[in-house]
């Protein structure tokens, strides 16, 4: 039936896309690896730098399927949220842990490697919303996509009042420390590092970040007028969600990103 002809001829059209159609534009739009170097424990950062004039148009935020030294045909490629801010001057940039068989070698990736992008895609960014305060909540590398928010607030000198939660286990798991450290308490910005295995020494907050952290956190009168923007392991989405939702914050004021690790 014409039906049936419809469902194929739409299957087909989406294969053709998927590999011919995409792999023909990322190869005519190639990038090279300009570094990589360890920033935390088994955590690296990666870089990325146009061939030509035609770099990566995205959202702070965003993410893309990566592909480091193969075909654009080939199927490996996996998707890694940018870290760094749109225009950057160093190139697109990656926060990478090494939790798989892909990511478990990214500290052997040698510069000038050949790398082919497939994005930007997702909706974890502040286009077309808006609250009083940005509240950006992370659970370990989730702060990637959130990393590139607080970086282009500070680019666009925008002067609502930020809040990032960062939480860990360890503290050496902790990235881009000196920077966030420096960030906060500079045009209402605020970053508060969490480690549920803290040790000796340490001044910041305790524990999970749960309910309890979330009541801790976010106790000021305005709270529920926020955007919150939280990305992290499943688990923790659950519980930060359900607890924002107490506070009065509305569902539609919070934007969540599972985060998996390959």
């Amino acid at each position: 039936s014409g039906f049936w002809v419809l469902l194929l001829a739409l299957a087909l059209g989406s294969l053709i896309y998927s590999y011919l159609i995409m792999p023909l534009k990322e190869l005519s739009r190639p990038f090279q690896v300009a570094s990589v170097r360890k920033l935390a424990r088994r955590t690296w950062e990666l870089t990325i730098k146009p061939k030509s004039d035609d770099g990566l148009t995205f959202e702070a935020g965003q993410f893309v399927w990566l592909n480091l030294g193969h075909s654009p045909f080939s199927l490996h490629e996996n998707p890694f949220s940018i870290s760094s801010s749109p225009g950057h001057e160093a190139g697109i940039q990656f926060v990478i842990k090494e939790a798989g068989d892909f990511t478990g070698h990214i500290g052997e990736v040698a510069p000038g490697t050949v790398a082919y992008l497939d994005g930007p895609h997702g909706n974890l960014t502040l286009k077309g919303r808006s609250g009083k305060g940005i509240a950006l909540i992370a659970g370990g590398v989730g702060v990637v996509p959130l990393l590139s928010i607080a970086r282009q607030l500070q680019n666009d000198r925008d002067d609502r009042p930020m809040v990032l939660l960062y939480g860990n286990r360890l503290a050496d798991q902790i990235v881009y420390e000196d920077e966030l450290k420096q960030l906060s308490g500079q045009n209402n910005r605020d970053v508060k590092f969490v480690l549920s295995e803290p040790g000796p020494g340490w001044s910041g907050l305790k524990g999970m970040i749960d309910r309890t952290t979330i009541d801790e956190v976010f106790c000021f009168d305005d709270a529920a007028q926020w955007i919150y923007l939280v990305c992290g392991p499943p688990a923790m989405l659950d519980v930060v969600e359900d607890a924002l939702i107490v506070r009065g914050v509305p569902a539609s004021q919070i934007v969540s990103e599972r985060f998996y690790y390959d």
